[in-house]
């Protein structure tokens, strides 16, 4: 069994936290250890050690050279489809039909047992050849994640794929909570690294002659950025889904904390040093000094020693656009 994991992510909606030299799998968001290690923690539990790679982007090198991991650095980020690539080649050049699980260095998981015992289901699947994908059951209308209907379950907790549905709104969204026979794609995945490889080959034409030959150069230079998703998962024919049976939450913006850590008597959820009044569900997150909020309802505060976030909770998913405005004031030292 092997491991890797995909770092390469910006996680751009966690500034001023998240910087481009630090994103957010390096950051503690959850508790004293960074999404990274957590990660790592949880994958030791099922993978041997010497069997785990990460994958990321030369920019992140500084921090990954001060951890005793093997790590593969892209030559760019090009999105997850050529990570997914490049995490196979490693594998394959260990063992031809070694089965690999992939997954997100940015992750929160709720029941560490529970989601080893879902893995270790998944490798059987994994191992006759199958593109095996996890799907967490849905606990609200969420319209940032993408999602997958289940079609006949194969044996317990392992189902056939009918299709998969990117970001819905949120009518759809509530459509497929209420059907109850949709999941919300994970971004985990597990499958033979030489079954993954031929699958990039027969859905991406363009770069089939690079992933051959594990052109890598080849493979970034002629290849255009997609996701492992969009490449392969929605066009194979040979895909199932396992049912998760943990807490799970992708941590994908501030909002996320109110999932993963306990409220104060006033519904906020605090990091850090702060002081205040008539404050309630509020996310506060105090990387340094002290925050002092009053009056404020349904916000985020964020404070760090060069930049502050303060807004209203619905603007979660769009904090992109205030870096969009730093580069055009040629204010680069703040990303």
């Amino acid at each position: 069994m092997f491991a890797v994991i995909l770092a390469g992510g910006k996680g751009e909606r966690f500034w001023p936290l998240s910087r481009e030299k630090r994103p957010k799998q390096f950051l503690s968001l959850t508790g004293e250890s960074s999404m990274l290690e957590l990660t790592l923690e949880r994958v030791k539990r099922f993978v041997p050690e010497e069997n785990v790679v990460v994958v990321a982007t030369e920019i992140l090198r500084e921090y990954l050279e001060n951890m005793d991991l093997n790590v593969i650095y892209e030559p760019k980020g090009m999105n997850t489809l050529y990570a997914v690539a490049l995490g196979a080649f490693w594998v394959k050049k260990r063992d031809p039909e070694g089965v690999m699980c992939v997954l997100p260095s940015d992750h929160w998981v709720g029941d560490v047992d529970a989601w080893v015992e879902t893995m270790k289901k998944g490798e059987e699947s994994a191992k006759e050849g199958y593109l095996v994908t996890f799907g967490v059951t849905p606990t609200r209308p969420e319209t940032g994640y993408g999602y997958i209907e289940m079609g006949k379950e194969i044996k317990d907790g392992v189902y056939e794929v009918k299709r998969f549905t990117e970001k819905p709104n949120f009518k759809q969204a509530l459509e497929f909570l209420k059907k109850g026979n949709f999941l919300w794609n994970s971004g985990m995945f597990e499958w033979r690294a030489d079954v993954i490889l031929e699958e990039i080959k027969e859905n991406m034409p363009d770069i089939r002659e690079e992933v051959e030959r594990e052109d890598v150069e080849g493979m970034y230079t002629k290849g255009k950025p997609i996701s492992i998703d969009y490449g392969v998962m929605e066009h194979s024919k040979r895909v199932r889904v396992v049912r998760a049976t943990f807490p799970w939450d992708d941590v994908g913006n501030w909002g996320a904390l109110e999932r993963i850590n306990p409220k104060d008597e006033n519904g906020n959820v605090v990091v850090g040093r702060w002081a205040g009044k008539d404050t309630r569900e509020c996310i506060i997150y105090a990387k340094d000094g002290v925050v002092g909020v009053m009056g404020i309802e349904d916000a985020v505060v964020v404070h760090t020693p060069d930049a502050t976030l303060v807004m209203k909770k619905k603007y979660a998913q769009e904090v992109k656009e205030l870096l969009s405005m730093l580069r055009e004031r040629g204010w680069k030292e703040y990303l």
